[in-house]
């Protein structure tokens, strides 16, 4: 039953397409017309077709979803995060390694004269 309801649907749209070819072919202004309606078609897929605000209310169109998604993100931004204060934290690493005087030297020694040496950088 599916498989013949699929052929007998693809068929009336194949048909249908075919008589929309012909009618392009008569005025051409059709094909800017259908062109239009494909970029609108595909843009409100990409985007989504509607969003719930908070108050419940759908917003269909691009200027009121742009509302809507400024209202949420206004917020969340201004939510107040409960922490505790405390800003120390476990060290990640060990202490930092003392740069030797000589190391300095031997980095300068290799640089030119208003460019750093690549194998200076990687030492």
């Amino acid at each position: 039953m599916k498989n013949r309801t699929k052929k007998v649907v693809a068929k009336a749209m194949r048909e249908e397409a075919e008589e929309e070819l012909c009618k392009i072919g008569e005025n051409s202004n059709t094909v800017f017309r259908i062109v239009k309606t494909m970029r609108k078609e595909g843009r409100d897929e990409d985007g989504g077709r509607y969003m719930r605000g908070s108050d419940g209310r759908s917003s269909f169109s691009e200027k009121d979803r742009g509302g809507v998604w400024k209202e949420h993100m206004e917020r969340i931004m201004n939510e107040e995060n409960d922490w505790d204060q405390v800003t120390d934290a476990a060290m990640l690493e060990g202490p930092v390694e003392m740069v030797r005087q000589e190391e300095v030297v031997n980095a300068l020694r290799d640089m030119k004269t208003g460019k750093a040496s690549l194998k200076s950088v990687w030492r």
